[in-house]
This record gives structure tokens, C-alpha cells and sequence, in this order.
């Protein structure tokens, strides 16, 4: 049986897909006149570290990331 999630798990199943994100410089993008959808003005990355398992992220690895990205971005997080 299968139990992700649960207690009682003891591995998980591995799964695959795939997804494609199609990025340009702004300047490019307004010159080749393409619609533009949005502007990544930050990014942030983290490792939790030690959690739960695979699938259980930690609170504070997520605000540090989050963090990271508005610091990076230059903008306050209650203006998003």
C-alpha cells in the first residue's frame, strides 16, 4: 500500500513531468514587439534542510526564500 503523507510511509514514488518557461530580456522582448506577460524582477532560492521528508517543506526555509526574492527584487513584501 501506499501511503504518502502518512505516518506509516516508509519511501515515496518517484514521479516525472516536465514544464518550459520561455524567458527574454525586456528590452528584446519590446523591440521584437512580443506581448509582454510579466517581469521577474527577483528570485530567491533555499534548502530547508532536515524536515519531516522529501515532500514536507520547513516554514522558515520558505520565508528565508521568500525573503531572498524581495530583498533581490527590491521591493517590500506588502506591496505585492
Amino acid at each position: 500500500a501506499c501511503r504518502p503523507f502518512d505516518a506509516a510511509a516508509d519511501g515515496f514514488v518517484l514521479g516525472e513531468g516536465v514544464g518550459v518557461v520561455v524567458l527574454k530580456r525586456l528590452e528584446d522582448a519590446l523591440r521584437d514587439g512580443d506581448r509582454v506577460y510579466a517581469i521577474i524582477r527577483g528570485a530567491g532560492i533555499n534548502n530547508d534542510g532536515k524536515s519531516e521528508g522529501p515532500m514536507t517543506p520547513r516554514l522558515e526555509g520558505q520565508v528565508a526564500a521568500l525573503a531572498q526574492a524581495y530583498a533581490d527584487a527590491g521591493v517590500a513584501p506588502d506591496t505585492i
